[in-house]
């Protein structure tokens, strides 16, 4: 079993080999040779097309919405569209951490503040509802490690699930897609890149045969708290993990950092 690495308040970009997070750029990294993780590595080399649709969408929408002050220019103007942006972006970061720390308590069946629960309810019900879907935990906020590759991250939680038997289960809070009939929850190709390389890591590349460990998305909608599986089927998964061991690849020639021989010139 991976050991349980304590839970900080902030997420962090690098991790040392033994685990640990490293706080700081990548100047901080170079000095303790730090790994990056996994949504280091993703976010610096993948281009996000519905991160970047709902950043063109909150800015159309802070710029129809926030009245013109008196005498106010278009750069002035700008900066305050801006600055709405920022808000509604950390607005929704801030719903993310609260909704995961819930869904962790849950899991670990600890007792919930109860000005928390009621501010949550509509997440508590609908997490409550799933979790009894989950059979066993064997582990929560987690570090794994991948020297051979060069990166770790953080899994959200390992357990055995009533349909899948042992999976890599990674919680995203997510805004739904508005359609005629109803809403969409959607997965992204980073979600499939990030659990391959979970599993990658936990099984220290053991993927082949099929494993028995599997990887489920689980979506979180911010708005109504609805809950959606999605299991990866193992042909995306083999996929996904080829596409991550290239984006490792890029990341080291792009950073010209490469965490396994970092002396070396890249």
């Amino acid at each position: 079993m991976v050991a349980l690495i304590k839970r900080t308040e902030d997420s962090s970009h690098y991790y040392t080999k033994d685990g640990e997070p490293v706080h700081g750029n990548l100047r901080d990294a170079r000095k303790v040779h730090a790994l990056p993780s996994v949504t280091n590595i993703i976010g610096a080399t993948l281009k996000n097309e519905a991160l970047n649709r709902w950043i063109i969408e909150q800015a159309i929408l802070a710029s129809i919405t926030l009245p013109r002050a008196d005498g106010e220019s278009d750069d002035e103007f700008c900066k305050r569209v801006m600055l709405d942006m920022d808000a509604e972006k950390n607005s929704k970061a801030k719903l993310g951490t609260r909704v995961h720390a819930l869904q962790e308590n849950l899991l670990l069946k600890q007792e919930i503040d109860l000005i928390e629960q009621k501010e949550l309810w509509v997440f508590y019900e609908n997490l409550r509802k799933w979790n009894e879907r989950v059979v066993q935990v064997f582990n929560t906020e987690f570090v794994v490690v991948n020297e051979d590759e060069a990166f770790a991250g953080k899994v959200d939680a390992f357990i055995n699930h009533i349909e899948h038997g042992s999976c890599l289960v990674d919680f995203k809070t997510r805004t739904a897609r508005k359609l005629k009939k109803g809403r969409k929850l959607e997965v992204r190709e980073s979600d499939s890149l990030q659990l391959s390389a979970y599993r990658f890591a936990l099984l220290k590349g053991q993927v082949e045969p099929e494993p028995k460990t599997k990887c489920l998305s689980v979506l979180i909608d911010s708005e109504t708290g609805d809950v959606e599986e999605h299991l990866w089927g193992e042909d995306s998964l083999k996929e996904s993990l080829a596409v991550f061991k290239s984006l490792c690849r890029v990341w080291r020639w792009v950073k010209g950092y490469d965490p396994r021989c970092p002396e070396a010139d890249i």
